[in-house]
């Protein structure tokens, strides 16, 4: 069975056509789409990619941070406040200057509000209703960021802001008595899929008796560097893993190109692939947030810079 794995398009349907070009080219027929969140946000293009994944159907949609600093509590009230709230500040009491501790920064707030003023209401009602996790067959756990087993399912931030830029940072996390993942036995491989970092990455541990492991025990692979992208990483009974396919949208690696993953729990193994030669083209996605009086250091940070 052949799973597309796709998070963090990020309203950027010219980056998701190319990918869906590139899975073709070099996949082949996939079996499922598995798409990780942040659909919206920050991109010029939102109903054009939420149309395009509405014809995918995929059998996994889960919502992101963006996608909910855009859907309402109540999708038929302009008022009613967002499901994540917009950016929290507060004062400095050593230099009295304020300071953003929360929520996602200034700009990405702005185009969150663009977005939600030209999405359809039953756009915005999906949106509202995206779950932000998923368990499958008992050893595949799923959401855009961290996937905590210690926080209740009603405490939304944690599954859709945290960011796993090593598991070494959330080993309580994996180690906690509570982990649904703990005891379970090594017939299969544990995996822990998120996107939510733009980067492509994987990490490795035995499992078992996990409580005799150091932090060192954690093994870091990333596409380009350990590990080639069209490569098969196999993934072996007995371990566990975090993987992240990298952004479709907004990839932040050494180029600009989409970035996605086929996962194939038949062989089991995950091959990452970078869309360098599908006719992805970022200056018309910049060019149209210009158009569109995009915040100037949205579509010129570096996960838009131009492509080689």
């Amino acid at each position: 069975m052949l799973i597309a794995l796709l998070s963090d398009i990020h309203a950027n349907s010219f980056a998701l056509n190319a990918t869906l070009d590139c899975i073709k080219k070099r996949v082949g027929v996939v079996d499922s789409y598995w798409v990780l969140g942040d659909v919206l946000g920050r991109g010029p293009f939102p109903l054009p990619a939420w149309r395009i994944l509405e014809t995918l159907k995929p059998d996994i949609w889960l919502s992101g941070n963006h996608d909910w600093y855009i859907a309402l509590n109540d999708a038929n009230d302009l008022a009613s406040g967002t499901k994540l709230p917009g950016p929290i500040f507060r004062i400095d009491p050593i230099s009295g200057e304020q300071e953003q501790v929360k929520g996602p920064n200034t700009s990405a707030w702005e185009v969150a509000g663009k977005h939600r003023d030209v999405l359809p209401t039953e756009v915005l009602a999906q949106l509202a209703e995206l779950p932000n996790r998923a368990v499958i067959n008992n050893y595949l756990y799923l959401a855009h960021a961290a996937f905590c087993s210690t926080v209740p399912l009603s405490d939304a931030e944690i599954w859709l802001e945290y960011y796993i830029d090593s598991p070494t940072e959330s080993e309580s996390v994996y180690t906690a008595p509570e982990a649904p993942w703990r005891y379970l036995p090594a017939d299969f491989p544990i995996l822990h899929i998120g996107g939510h970092t733009h980067r492509p990455k994987v990490w490795e541990r035995v499992h078992g008796d996990i409580e005799e492991t150091a932090f060192s025990a954690w093994k870091t692979y990333e596409p380009g560097k350990e590990i080639a992208f069209g490569e098969p990483f196999p993934l072996n009974a007995g371990f566990f893993y975090c993987l992240n396919p990298g952004s479709v949208g907004m990839p932040y690696t050494q180029v600009c190109y989409p970035n996605f993953a086929i996962l194939d729990l038949s062989q089991m193994h995950v091959t990452f692939y970078q869309a360098d030669d599908c006719g992805y083209d970022i200056e018309v996605v910049r060019s149209k947030m210009k158009q569109l009086g995009y915040p100037k250091d949205l579509y010129t940070e570096a996960q838009m810079k131009p492509c080689p």
